[in-house]
């Protein structure tokens, strides 16, 4: 048995700089989806409706992953899509301990990650679609 301290090496590769997730500014109460697949053409239809209450200062907008996404409209807030990122936009901004439902409608057209579409293959007729 060793009488050595328990001793960690770091984690992160030299020349790593910490970084850190955004500040938590809503909290999401439901989240509503409805999917549409079409497996021919390798893509997904789908209206992602979420309830999200303003935690402890006023949001007027929420950065949403959207990679990949070709988002059509946002019922019930503004709107603006762009470099992977769905900017949602509140007008008036929400109040802290205020909920806001909105839908995003969306299509996404043979994913990079997350969704994979498995076909059948001259090699393999009896895959799994």
């Amino acid at each position: 048995m060793r009488d050595e301290p328990n001793e960690h090496q770091a984690f992160a590769l030299p020349g790593t700089r910490p970084r850190y997730g955004p500040d938590k500014t809503v909290s999401v109460e439901h989240i509503d989806l409805h999917l549409t697949p079409d497996l021919a053409d390798e893509s997904l239809e789908g209206v992602c409706t979420i309830t999200v209450r303003a935690l402890d200062e006023p949001v007027p907008h929420l950065t949403l992953n959207a990679v990949d996404l070709e988002v059509s409209r946002v019922e019930d807030a503004g709107f603006a899509s762009r470099d992977g990122a769905l900017e949602i936009e509140f007008d008036p901004a929400l109040v802290p301990g205020e909920s806001k439902t909105f839908a995003v409608h969306y299509r996404v057209r043979k994913p990079r990650h997350g969704l994979f579409f498995v076909k059948p293959v001259a090699s393999d007729p009896q895959r799994a679609a």
